[in-house]
């Protein structure tokens, strides 16, 4: 059984950004970015598929529209990958609200709490770069299963905590599974806790603003079937902004 997910507070989570784009193979850095920044469960995020994409050339915006339900498109037609096969599922089915798709648009750029910048992302120039989105070139799909995933995620932190001098590690614990592409401790960072950690940012949004997202728009973002789910990362959020007295975090 997992453990509860626990979001990255801002300093880990600009350090975790930062060592994901450091790594020369796309695919690693799509994994690590593009699970904080779309808060897709892990599941679904394996299943990408280029059909989901759609790039907003009138604004420069790349869209992720996850549909109410679609096939596994990772293996031939009439089979379902290894994931599916696991879960016995012979369709994806994203929660979203019955019979509407949910729109998901890639940030270009994000507020970072722990140093009070806004930074840039790569991750739309990676995206388009790996998905056949705007021209012939590129691919249909993601070939990556979950636990391929988790392992990416894990090679992100351990490179992060490299950078840091093993704070990293000392701030998150370590990774309780087994790792079996390092011999050193991993810290303990899953895929789930960079969803919770969108969901967190999300909420913080700019303090005072009266158009930062609502619990209910938060909600329909990572497609949660109860605002209780969603409450507890408002109520994250109000921790620990009131523990650093209303300034930026600097832990």
């Amino acid at each position: 059984m997992e453990r509860d997910c626990k979001k990255l507070k801002p300093r880990l989570m600009k350090e975790f950004v930062d060592a994901a784009e450091t790594f020369d193979e796309p695919l690693t850095r799509i994994t690590g970015s593009g699970l904080l920044w779309t808060g897709l469960r892990i599941f679904i995020f394996t299943h990408l598929h280029s059909d989901w994409m759609w790039y907003d050339d009138d604004i420069d915006i790349l869209k992720i529209i996850v549909p109410e339900s679609d096939q596994c498109h990772k293996s031939p037609p009439g089979e379902v990958c290894t994931d599916c096969s696991h879960q016995n599922k012979d369709q994806i089915d994203p929660k979203t609200p019955a019979g509407e798709r949910r729109i998901i648009e890639i940030p270009r750029t994000y507020q970072c709490y722990y140093t009070g910048e806004t930074r840039p992302l790569q991750l739309t120039e990676d995206l388009l770069g790996y998905f056949k989105v705007t021209d012939d070139y590129g691919r249909d799909t993601f070939p990556v299963l979950t636990n391929t995933l988790r392992r990416r995620v894990h090679r992100i932190a351990a490179r992060a905590d490299e950078r840091m001098g093993g704070k990293f590690r000392r701030e998150r614990g370590l990774t309780p599974k087994t790792v079996d592409w390092k011999d050193e401790p991993i810290p303990d960072v899953t895929p789930h806790d960079l969803r919770a950690t969108l969901g967190t940012q999300m909420y913080r949004g700019n303090e005072g603003d009266p158009d930062r997202a609502s619990l209910e728009q938060i909600a329909a973002e990572l497609g949660h079937e109860s605002i209780e789910t969603t409450r507890k990362y408002a109520d994250w959020t109000d921790a620990e902004v009131a523990g650093s007295g209303g300034r930026r975090s600097t832990k």
